[in-house]
């Protein structure tokens, strides 16, 4: 009966707006604008304590992204106007100062450079580890909260059709992957125009590499079936998970990739969606039909139905997040080209939107559990959206910073020149702080994720969390979180790294 309860209430859900989606999306580039702001003005004492920097990152990063989804989720509209108003008066107000000393600069606080030098080649940029680090902290927040009645059902996964804030996590998590992948990090340095390394001994270590994900997600399906554990089964299947997800597509676009130059990103992408959604759509959709249907027998094939397909469309989510990857790592040294690179996104962004408005009314609604073409568009948008606002906080808080100078009317801003004069060009080199929790969640982010699972899985033992109240319900949560933090934070500042893959 336990059992039951908890699977029947995250059942049957359909979802809700994609303007409400995407405002919670928006809203954690916010706070790592907001925590930007309040470092800027805080003495350098103050931030040299371990302690007092967890703290502060925790109630600035990770306690507003809690509140939002729980206890203000009815005024997610208004409270995020108030911070926008907030943050636009802070800054024509403080730009406007003269004189500024240097203990109120305004500086982000970037990541170490601990994660990027070792995995992505000395290349950093900070909003893309904002961007993944935020996949990563919400969806952890998340897959706890829906368990509570306090957490609005219309931001849990939707059944079928629509669209949910939990919907965004696998999409999200594979389009994460692939920006960071070998293949998006050399698109540049080989120019596009072949492949990676063609041995077999190089296709043998990447397979390899991928076994951590199928060893987690045979303990996952193992943990579940001996402790009776409640699962959602249409989600993936009866035995699917979300690691064996990662993992065959990690292992199909290795394989893909082995035989086909990287410049083929874009039309694999395109081709392997067009070519899923028509095996969804054609003969009165009779495949979607099948895979929605409640009949299972046939093997593990139809065990795992939802699981299965869905790889299809992930796999070519996977490309277009390499595509998208090379864009991000292609070289750009100064705010001006940075600047440009913003437009890019942001225009890629208006037109993802369109197209998904055109795909989920003349093709097929946004469906996660399909991972057809309208998610794949939809999650892409929501990924460069992130993109764009993440770098817009970089742009906000680093420009002028390294020149030496503060922003005056002695010296001109060139981000407000339309082309710098070549003695105010500036690097984009931000310089990243020694104490930093979005630095400490980057450098162990699947041990974060398991953390996250496992005490999951602990809380939903402990309680029966549909008859918790919902101020407790926030503290259950608040100490989940605080837990998992803490033990990523002081790893971090150990300077431990718990390699998986």
């Amino acid at each position: 009966a336990w059992k039951a309860k908890k699977e029947s209430f995250v059942s049957g859900l359909n979802g809700t707006s994609f303007l409400e989606v995407t405002i919670c999306s928006a809203a954690y580039p916010l706070c790592v604008l907001v925590r930007a702001l309040v470092l800027g003005v805080l003495p350098k004492p103050m931030l040299n304590s371990n302690s007092f920097r967890y703290v502060l990152d925790f109630l600035l990063v990770v306690f507003p992204i809690i509140i939002m989804l729980t206890g203000l989720s009815e005024f997610i509209f208004e409270a995020a106007l108030i911070v926008l108003v907030s943050i636009t008066l802070y800054f024509k107000t403080f730009f406007k100062k003269k004189n500024i000393s240097e203990t109120t600069r305004i500086q982000a606080a970037y990541v170490s450079k601990l994660y990027y030098k070792h995995q992505v080649q000395d290349i950093e940029l900070p909003f893309l580890t904002s961007f993944r680090v935020s996949v990563n902290a919400v969806t952890c927040i998340c897959i706890l909260a829906v368990d509570f009645n306090i957490f609005p059902r219309r931001f849990a996964k939707a059944e079928n059709f629509g669209m949910g804030v939990l919907d965004l996590g696998v999409g999200s998590f594979v389009v994460s992957n692939a920006l960071v992948s070998q293949a998006a990090r050399n698109w540049n340095k080989i120019g596009g125009r072949s492949g990676l390394n063609k041995s077999f001994s190089f296709l043998f270590f990447q397979l390899f590499s991928s076994w951590p994900l199928f060893l987690f997600g045979f303990l996952r399906l193992a943990s579940v079936k001996l402790s009776g554990y409640h699962e959602h089964v249409s989600e993936y299947g009866v035995h699917w998970n979300f690691f064996f997800t990662l993992a065959v597509v990690k292992v199909l676009a290795t394989v893909i990739l082995f035989i086909f130059p990287l410049e083929f990103c874009s039309p694999l992408a395109v081709a392997i969606a067009a070519s899923y959604q028509y095996l969804l759509s054609g003969n009165n959709e009779k495949m979607t039909q099948l895979i929605f249907g409640s009949n299972r027998e046939g093997g593990l094939l139809m065990q795992n139905k939802e699981g299965i397909a869905s790889c299809l469309g992930y796999l070519s989510l996977y490309f277009a997040g390499v595509q998208l990857g090379a864009f991000i790592f292609k070289e750009r040294r100064t705010l001006a080209k940075w600047k440009e690179a913003a437009k890019e996104l942001l225009g890629c962004t208006l037109m993802l939107w369109s197209l998904l408005h055109f795909s989920n009314y003349a093709i097929q609604p946004i469906s996660r559990r399909l991972a057809n073409v309208s998610y794949c568009i939809w999650i892409l948008s929501q990924s460069t959206l992130m993109l764009f606002l993440f770098l817009m906080v970089d742009i906000l808080t680093t420009q002028n910073i390294n020149a030496g100078y503060l922003p005056n009317e002695s010296m001109p801003d060139p981000w407000l020149m339309e082309k710098p004069k070549e003695d105010t060009k500036i690097d984009y080199n931000p310089p990243p702080p020694k104490k930093c929790l979005i630095s400490a969640i980057n450098r162990n982010q699947l041990l974060f994720f398991l953390l996250s699972n496992l005490m999951t899985g602990a809380v939903n033992g402990l309680f029966d969390t549909q008859a918790v109240s919902n101020t407790n319900s926030i503290v259950i949560i608040t100490i989940y979180a605080v837990c998992v933090t803490f033990i990523t934070w002081l790893l971090h500042i150990k300077q431990i790294t718990i390699k998986m893959w």
